[in-house]
C-alpha cells in the first residue's frame, strides 16, 4: 500500500491503539478460557483463516489484472518502511488492495494515464507510479519509506501532507491512499491536495460502519502508523462536501472475502461476536475508494 498506513489492527488483547472495540468482555473471557482449555491458539487460528480467505481474494484479482507481473514481483515485506511484515495474510491483503486501486484508476482514466502527470502523497514504495509507468513524485514524511522509494528509482520528497512543498496545480492527478486517517487535520490535507492537483485526486480510506476518533498513544510503535480518524462513509462524504472537490466515483473495495466453508463461517462468527463486523483477525475487511475532481 502506498501510504503510511496500517491495515492491520490488532485485537484488544495486544494493546494496539487501533484495536476494534470489545463489545462483549464476558464472552471474550469465556472464549479465551475455552480456547486455553482446549489447547487452541486463538490468534493463530484467526490468522490461518484470514490467510486462506485473503489468498482467494488476491488470486481472483491477479487473474484479471494487467498489472499482475509487477505485483507478483514486488515484495511488500517492508511496506511500512522500517517495520518488516512477516504475516502472509497481511501481505495478501496489501497486494490485493494495490491491484484493486490500480484497476480503479484504470477504469476512471483509461488512455489518459499515458499523458497525465502524477504525484503520490503518502507513498511508501513507488508501486503505483511504477505500475502506471509514470516518473512522478512520491511524497512521504517518514525516512523509511523515502529510502525504499529512492531505491526503486522514484523521486521522493519529504513533505507534510497538510503543508505540501509544491506549487499550485503542479500535476494532473494526486494519489493519496490510506493517508488521511493518520493525519490530525484531514480537511487541511484535502485542501492541499486540491491546491496542488490540476484535475483531480484518488484517495482511499478505511470503510467502517461507525466513526471513531482514537486517543493518542505514545508507547505503541511509530506514531505515523496510528489511525486518528476512522470515519463512516456518510461522514467522509460530509467532510468532502466542505472542500471544493466533486465526488466523481466511489467504490467499496473488499480485501476479505465472504466466509466459505464451515471453518471460515465459525471463525468469522466468533470474531464478529467479540469484536464487531469492520475487521476480521485484526484486519480491516474493506476500504473506500474515491475519485475526486476539480
Amino acid at each position: 500500500m502506498s501510504s503510511q498506513d496500517t491495515l492491520i489492527k490488532s485485537s484488544a488483547r495486544t494493546g494496539n491503539p487501533n484495536a476494534p472495540t470489545v463489545r462483549r468482555p464476558v464472552l471474550t473471557r469465556m472464549h479465551r478460557f475455552i480456547a486455553r482449555s482446549a489447547g487452541i491458539d486463538l490468534a493463530q487460528w484467526f490468522v490461518r483463516i484470514l490467510e486462506k480467505n485473503s489468498r482467494r481474494v488476491l488470486m481472483e484479482r491477479l487473474e484479471r489484472s494487467k498489472y499482475r507481473s509487477i505485483l507478483e514481483s514486488e515484495s511488500e515485506k517492508e511496506h511500512y518502511g522500517d517495520i518488516e511484515i512477516t504475516q502472509n495474510a497481511l501481505l495478501n491483503v496489501i497486494t490485493s488492495f494495490t491491484a484493486a486501486r490500480l484497476e480503479f484508476i484504470e477504469r476512471c482514466l483509461g488512455s489518459e494515464i499515458k499523458t497525465a502527470t502524477f504525484a503520490d502523497v503518502g507513498d511508501s514504495n513507488g508501486i503505483f507510479l511504477r505500475a502506471l509507468g509514470k516518473a512522478g513524485v512520491a511524497i512521504n514524511l517518514s525516512p523509511g519509506p523515502l529510502r525504499q522509494i529512492a531505491a526503486r528509482g522514484i523521486c521522493g520528497v519529504q513533505s507534510d501532507a497538510m503543508h505540501l512543498a509544491f506549487r499550485d496545480e503542479a500535476c494532473d492527478y494526486i494519489l493519496s491512499f490510506e493517508t488521511l486517517e493518520h493525519l490530525p487535520d484531514p480537511f487541511a490535507a484535502l485542501n492541499e491536495l486540491y491546491r496542488v492537483c490540476r484535475k483531480g485526486v484518488f484517495i482511499s480510506v478505511p470503510n467502517v460502519n461507525s466513526t471513531t476518533v482514537y486517543p493518542r498513544y505514545d508507547d505503541h510503535g511509530p506514531e505515523e502508523l496510528h489511525h486518528i480518524f476512522e470515519l463512516s462513509r456518510a461522514h467522509w462524504d460530509s467532510l468532502l462536501s466542505h472542500t471544493a472537490f466533486k465526488i466523481v466515483a466511489v467504490e467499496v473495495v473488499p480485501v476479505v472475502d465472504v466466509p466459505k466453508g464451515l471453518d471460515e463461517r465459525v471463525a468469522f462468527a466468533a470474531w464478529r461476536c467479540l469484536f464487531g463486523n469492520d475487521t476480521f483477525s485484526s484486519t480491516l475487511k474493506s476500504f473506500l475508494l474515491y475519485r475526486l475532481s476539480k
